[in-house]
């Protein structure tokens, strides 16, 4: 008899992987007004910069391509601040937007909570909650990777005055060490998806779950969570690039290089990196919706 009970919460446990897809995606298309609520303020601000980025960066290559000569390595002329600036401020409001659209979802996924002003909760604890556990889920992750690197350096010491690279010579010394790599972060992959819905718990304000609950919640569920979080992350992608191919023409390195740029291909890619933020939500619900589950067997 504990043997059936036991089979029936193993299955019970086991994610509903196509269902809980589908419902990401339903839940997204049903509550597309409350997504462009969630984005708009953070599109008025992040295309902006990607174009202004973009812009900079093919007047900087348009510089590069008269130093290019046949036979020899291009000598780019140096990034200027500018573009650097621009670059790493984009970077920036991307990471703080999907932390906050992301927060922001969880909440009407899992709370009904229908969100308030774009970018309104990005000073909330919730926000920097679920920011702190993205960060320790991320060094979890690393520590397979670290083991790799530190075990790698340990091996490479005798070997250092046999010239070269140390790290190459351990390794062509020992091959187990092209083994060690892909398991590393094989593991580290497994660890994410084992401990990634850990944030829309913390994105609802729930701080008593802990990594050893969640470990146990999900165990057997890895690759199930993988794939999910696959299938609704790269569809949406994967159009955004083929509509790309679609509309925009690589600007002609010709052009480029008299100064004539295409104002299309920067716009265009512009309005692509908003499309990125606002379809986020799909992959956000995922987890949502997977929590919800693994929270009620």
């Amino acid at each position: 008899m504990s043997a059936t009970l036991d089979a029936r919460d193993e299955v019970s446990s086991k994610l509903p992987f196509w269902q809980t897809i589908s419902l990401s995606y339903s839940f997204y298309f049903r509550h597309l007004g409350d997504a462009l609520r969630i984005s708009w303020l953070w599109l008025l601000i992040f295309m902006p910069l990607t174009g202004a980025t973009n812009w900079l960066q093919m007047s900087w290559f348009a510089e590069a391509i008269p130093n290019m000569k046949p036979g020899k390595p291009p000598l780019p002329p140096a990034m200027p601040i500018a573009m650097t600036t621009l670059g790493n401020a984009s970077a920036l409001v991307m990471f703080l937007a999907g932390c906050s659209i992301a927060v922001a979802w969880h909440r009407l996924v899992l709370l009904g909570e229908h969100p308030g002003l774009s970018g309104g909760n990005i000073f909330s604890r919730n926000v920097w909650r679920y920011v702190g556990m993205g960060l320790a889920i991320l060094l979890i992750a690393g520590l397979p990777a670290f083991a790799v690197i530190a075990s790698v350096s340990l091996w490479a010491l005798p070997h250092a005055m046999d010239g070269g690279a140390p790290e190459m010579n351990a390794a062509k010394s020992n091959p187990a060490i092209f083994i060690l790599i892909p398991i590393a972060y094989l593991a580290a992959c497994i660890i994410v998806t084992r401990l990634c819905l850990l944030l829309p718990a913390r994105a609802v304000g729930d701080t008593r779950l802990t990594f050893k609950e969640m470990w146990g919640l999900t165990r057997g569920n890895a690759w199930r969570i993988f794939w999910g979080i696959a299938a609704c992350s790269l569809p949406p992608l994967l159009v955004a690039e083929i509509a790309m191919l679609i509309l925009i023409v690589p600007p002609n390195p010709a052009n480029l290089a008299s100064g004539a740029m295409s104002g299309s291909w920067i716009v265009i890619g512009a309005i692509f990196s908003g499309y990125y933020l606002i379809t986020l939500p799909i992959f956000i619900g995922f987890l949502s919706h997977a929590f919800l589950h693994f929270r009620r067997v």
